[in-house]
């Protein structure tokens, strides 16, 4: 080799020497996702190096090799990310398997990736652990606390930099906010733990808008586009922090945002909600007629009530009586319409509803034709359900020692029906904070009748002593419900109301076999009570429309015809009782000394909160059924009020059980929607 050769030879064997060594001391490091925009004193920002989770300031970071260099990637003014997956200098990928399987090695003392800790930590443990079902993160042995940003997820994979709140126990926060008080501002942490960044949409449609460090947006109203394509609007909720969906009030208008999507309607909408018009504010359009072919019908006529489009049904239109009828389609009727129950509307090309009684008219089909237009009402649903509970608890009731008679029972019946009156009038229009403004039909309550029956049986006066007390307790909470009506499902009030026919079960069992006239079990007994139920059963079977809700009143009918044939009515008491009282009667006020025994009150108080839940679910579904709307808080609110505080006037002044809603009338006015 001649002296040329062995220079190239040995200059080739020092560019070899130098190419290692500078492979061998370049870290494996990812290359940094932006770090947060503000990365305050208090913080420290965790990065990646082969495969251990080590700690690094924004200016340098330790590498496990030895090795040491100037790590420019996490500077405190660098703007965050919003996308995840950390690049990686050459020479490295983030998503090897064998560094994965060493970084998790190299985790002291079991700290390792989404694994549960059970060993002592020592003072050099780096990373996340897991204990008792909890995630923490470890610095140096000690748990960490606040706000944390790291490019590793508590699962161990490499995310580029995220930013997580750990609280004042060291847990990793998830699914829930960041309180402002605790963090310094609100933020939203996701079930992995990462704080939303941008727009973040929940799994039950709400909807989070936050910076880059992961700021909610402030409450109130936001116009930005920069969550969305094209400008839009967002009202942020002073309570959740997200925005408002659904139909919302603010600002003295209606609005309605859009699940999973936050920001709000403008122009036209249908979906499971229903169907809305809204200005270009956002602003719903408020109740009453709108003519528009903005829903693709051509020029049509509709009727809106709760800030949207009315569902099928029959609407109440002003206060002179007039009514409308909503077609399926979303429209009223105009003209002639039969619906598919085949009922015949009939309205003039505004489509208000020809008045109730006879029409004679040629308007709608060939010549002059009689048409006999119909008048609902919902009194005789409640009668009879108003008359039940007070005889079955005057049956077995005493007063200081001394058994009920007819004329008692006739008295409190005379009193229970103008309670009942008085409390649906309040309900329809209210006094105060006291009623709904809404077509809630209260009447005494089957909710109370074995509390009642057990009560009464030892002392009437106690009863009305717990009613006063109860009454109040529930009528209070009305007035409170923003603090706790989140807490009462629809599946709750579904329950509380089917508890309450099993409760009763009971008392059916004992009527169904007993009378005045014969034994517990005889067989007219027997005979009576079945010939009743079918009855009842027939009607509700054979008849149509809103007169299917008659048919307990149809049963007793019968029922007391039958009973005459077998001499089980005493027509003597009956004479008795009119011979006393009179035809006209005023009622008889404060007859009954109220006493107070804590066991009975508690009682009480307890079936007091079950109705309660009964009228949550009647109310609303007086709204959702037949007013086409959400219930608001005030609409709750009175309902509330008025079973309570007019329950304990039920009690004190007039000497009746409590009222409550009744729910037979939610069946008609869902049907009619009168």
């Amino acid at each position: 080799m001649n002296k040329k050769a062995f220079k190239g030879f040995i200059a080739l064997l020092t560019g070899l020497f130098l190419l290692m060594g500078a492979r061998g001391g370049t870290s494996a490091f990812a290359a940094d996702a932006a770090a947060p925009e503000s990365v305050t004193s208090g913080e420290t920002v965790k990065g990646t190096g082969t495969g251990t989770i080590g700690e690094t300031t924004a200016e340098s970071a330790s590498l496990s090799s030895g090795s040491e260099r100037t790590d420019s990637g996490v500077p405190a003014d660098s703007d965050i990310r919003t996308d995840s997956g950390a690049q990686t200098d050459s020479g490295a990928q983030a998503d090897n398997a064998d560094e994965d399987k060493n970084s998790a090695e190299s985790l002291p003392m079991s700290v390792t990736n989404g694994e549960e800790n059970t060993g002592l930590v020592p003072e050099s443990a780096e990373g996340w652990a897991q204990e008792n079902g909890s995630v923490y993160y470890y610095s140096n042995g000690a748990k960490q606390t606040g706000w944390l940003v790291t490019a590793v997820a508590p699962d161990g994979t490499v995310t580029g930099f995220e930013r997580y709140w750990l609280g004042t126990d060291g847990a990793l926060v998830t699914n829930s906010l960041v309180k402002a008080a605790d963090a310094g501002y609100d933020a939203y942490a996701r079930p992995d733990g990462k704080i939303a960044r941008g727009k973040y949409v929940t799994s039950d449609g709400n909807v989070y808008l936050a910076n880059n460090d992961g700021k909610l947006e402030a409450p109130g109203w936001h116009v930005t586009s920069a969550y969305d394509s094209g400008y839009q609007r967002y009202y942020i909720d002073e309570t959740t922090h997200a925005a408002r969906i659904g139909i919302f009030d603010a600002d003295g208008n209606r609005y309605y945002g859009f699940p999973y999507l936050g920001y709000v309607l403008r122009g036209t909408t249908r979906n499971i909600d229903g169907a809305f018009f809204a200005d270009n504010d956002g602003v719903l359009r408020p109740d009453g007629w709108f003519v528009t072919d903005a829903f693709g019908q051509g020029l049509q006529r509709y009727w809106f009530e709760g800030g949207k489009m009315a569902k099928e049904g029959l609407y109440k239109t002003d206060n002179a009586g007039n009514y409308t009828y909503v077609r399926p389609e979303g429209y009223v009727v105009r003209g002639k319409y039969a619906a598919p129950d085949g009922s015949v509307y009939l309205a003039n090309n505004d489509g208000r509803l020809e008045a109730p009684g006879w029409l004679v008219t040629s308007a709608y089909d060939g010549g002059y034709q009689r048409y006999y237009i119909d008048e609902t009402t919902h009194v005789l649903a409640m009668f009879v359900a108003n008359i039940a509970p007070i005889l079955l608890i005057t049956g077995v009731a005493q007063y200081n020692g001394a058994a009920f008679t007819a004329f008692d029972s006739a008295r409190i019946i005379q009193n229970c029906m103008i309670i009942a009156g008085i409390g649906t009038m309040i309900q329809l229009y209210p006094i105060w904070r006291l009623g709904a403004k809404l077509p809630v039909v209260m009447g005494v309550s089957f909710t109370f009748l074995a509390c009642a029956m057990t009560v009464a049986s030892d002392d009437y006066g106690y009863m009305v002593g717990s009613i006063i007390v109860g009454g109040c307790i529930e009528g209070c909470l009305g007035l409170t419900i923003k603090y706790w009506k989140k807490l009462i499902s629809p599946i709750l009030s579904a329950c509380v109301v089917t508890a309450i026919g099993i409760s009763i079960l009971n008392v059916g069992v004992q009527s169904f076999a007993s009378s005045g006239a014969y034994d517990i079990g005889s067989w007219q007994n027997l005979l009576v009570a079945t010939i009743t139920l079918v009855a009842c059963l027939a009607f509700n079977v054979l008849a149509k429309g809103y007169w299917k809700q008659l048919y307990v009143l149809f049963g007793m009918i019968v029922g007391y015809v039958v009973s005459v044939f077998f001499g089980m009515v005493d027509f003597t008491k009956f004479s008795s009782t009119v011979g006393e009282l009179g035809v006209f009667a005023f009622p008889r006020l404060f007859a009954y000394t109220p006493k107070f025994n804590i066991s009975y009150i508690i009682s009480f108080t307890l079936v007091f909160l079950v109705s309660m839940v009964e009228t949550i679910g009647d109310t609303t579904a007086t709204c959702t059924g037949g007013l086409g709307r959400d219930i608001t808080e005030r609409e709750l609110s009175g309902s509330l009020c008025v079973d309570g505080f007019i329950s304990s006037i039920s009690g004190g002044v007039f000497g009746c059980s409590p009222i409550t809603s009744f729910t037979q009338n939610v069946g008609l006015i869902s049907m009619t929607s009168l």
